[in-house]
């Protein structure tokens, strides 16, 4: 399955800041959230505001995602991005 190029997603360990990750381990950034919502009190105890669509160099992708999954500290989880490639969903 092909993946998006330059970017990946990362869900960060309650308790961390993402620019704080981004700097931590040489991200070029930027993140943006994964779910661009205005954030709740539901969300945020559901952990939701975690995830952050992360920006990094084209061809780097699956490198990152390893070297971050050695990090559960600050990962909780970290994947790259599927490709959407089109077509009608079968219903």
């Amino acid at each position: 399955m092909p993946t998006q190029r330059g970017v990946i997603l990362v869900e960060i360990a309650q308790c961390r800041d993402i620019q704080a990750i981004l700097s931590k381990y040489g991200l070029p950034g930027p993140a943006t959230r994964y779910i661009d919502v205005p954030e709740s009190d539901e969300m945020i105890a559901n952990g939701a505001t975690r995830w952050f669509r992360v920006q990094v160099a084209a061809g780097t992708e699956s490198a990152i995602v390893v070297e971050l999954y050695k990090y559960p500290e600050d990962i909780e989880y970290v994947q790259l991005i599927p490709e959407f490639t089109g077509g009608a969903a079968a219903g």
